[in-house]
Formats: structure tokens, C-alpha cells, sequence
């Protein structure tokens, strides 16, 4: 089945469901599906709502930064930033954001430079939208968000399977968001020692940034810190 390539324009119609008034989260957020966003969350509202939180402060300026990246040359970064806004987006449950982000990492990974433009703005009036949209739900409300608690005991750690946790991570921050948010909270098991607590610390500070490049720099400093 070909992929749809129509750039869609910012929607006026959010998920609704009437279970998420009784969750304590919005029951319409114009933009987002509530329902696909909690279920990629595994129904955590603390956890989706903090994502959402993160989202609105620190993705105002990737429409920017992309197209300063682009005009420096470095195209990889900027399709890994476009990437990296695809699968947030889809695990928060925009959709329509996450396809103007597919398609701009489309165009620039394949070099498509007379499309670009148009492909940018899409992104940029998408994005635009959403955070509209949370600034008017969340603008003035507590943006903190806490890591997940660390049940492992102090001193405790297997390395081997930190190991094999990491590996699945990395290969879950390109493809499966929702696979590395269920990941991650079985880290904060595994990382027990006190060095490995600090970085794990930091992956997850990362993560729930959306920062991809940086969480996946903590993790091979992890596996670094184990092999020493």
C-alpha cells in the first residue's frame, strides 16, 4: 500500500473519548487523539501528561532549527530531528503532525529540494497548531515533570542484562517510542549502582525532552561505564 503524501493541513477536531474526563486529562484536545496517546502511554495519564508538558516547552523552535541545520549542510541531523518529531508526535497521539514530519524527513533524506519549502511550512503551521493548543490547556499549569521511581536497591546491578535493556533502547528510540518509554522504566530497575544512577538519571531527564541524540549518547555512556 503506497504511503499517503498529501500534506495535511492543522485540524480543528481532537480525540475524544468520554473515559478520559474520569483520568483527569482534557476531554479535546484539537490535534491530538487522547485515546491513541494514552494507550501509547499504557494508560499512564501522570506520564502522557508530563509528555505533553515537555512537548510544549522545549519543540517551539524545531521548524528553526531544522531549517538551520539545513542551511548549514547537515542534512543528517536535520532528518534525524525530523525522525525524532515523527515518532513523538505519533506516540502523543498528533497525527497529523507526525505525517508534515514524515513527509519533511522524506524530503530531506532523499534530497526532494523543490519540495522542501512547502513541506516546511506544513510542518511549521502543524506544530503551530498543536502548541496552540497546549499553551491553551497547559500554558498556565505546572511544567514539571518527575522521572519514574527507582525501586532497585542500592548496589545491585546485572550487566548483562543492562546490556541487553540498552541495545533494545537504542534500537526503540528510531522506531518504537512506546516500546522505549516501557523500556525505560525497567532501566531505572537494572541501573542500580550509584555511577549508573547518574546516568540513568540523565537518559530519562533526555528522553522526556525528547532530546533522541542526547538519550542515545547516556545510553553508550552507560554501556562505556559497564565495561570499564
Amino acid at each position: 500500500m503506497n504511503q499517503d503524501t498529501s500534506i495535511p493541513p492543522p485540524s480543528s477536531e481532537g480525540g475524544k473519548n468520554s473515559a478520559t474526563a474520569e483520568l483527569n486529562v482534557p476531554v479535546n484536545l484539537p490535534g491530538i487523539d487522547i485515546t491513541a496517546g494514552l494507550r501509547m502511554c499504557n494508560s499512564s495519564v501522570k506520564l502522557y501528561l508530563d509528555m505533553l508538558q515537555k512537548f510544549r516547552i522545549s519543540k517551539r523552535r524545531e521548524g528553526e532549527i531544522i531549517r538551520a541545520l539545513f542551511a548549514s549542510g547537515d542534512r543528517e541531523t536535520a532528518t534525524r530531528t525530523a525522525h525524532s518529531l515523527k515518532s513523538v508526535s505519533a506516540t502523543l497521539g498528533a497525527a497529523e503532525l507526525s505525517t508534515a514530519a514524515r513527509l519533511l524527513e522524506e524530503a530531506i533524506s532523499k534530497n526532494m529540494d523543490d519540495q522542501l519549502a512547502e513541506r516546511l511550512n506544513c510542518f511549521d503551521q502543524n506544530l503551530a497548531a498543536l502548541l496552540t493548543t497546549l499553551d491553551a490547556e497547559f500554558g498556565e499549569k505546572s511544567t514539571s515533570a518527575t522521572l519514574p521511581e527507582q525501586n532497585s536497591r542500592a548496589g545491585e546491578c546485572d550487566h548483562e542484562a543492562l546490556k541487553k535493556l540498552i541495545k533494545s533502547l537504542d534500537d526503540a528510540l528510531d522506531s518504537d517510542m512506546r516500546l522505549a518509554i516501557n523500556l525505560a522504566a525497567e532501566m531505572n530497575n537494572l541501573a542500580a549502582t550509584p555511577g549508573l544512577k547518574q546516568i540513568n538519571e540523565e537518559f530519562q531527564q533526555h528522553l522526556a525532552s525528547f532530546d533522541i541524540d542526547a538519550a542515545r549518547a547516556s545510553l553508550n555512556k552507560a554501556v562505556e561505564f559497564i565495561n570499564k
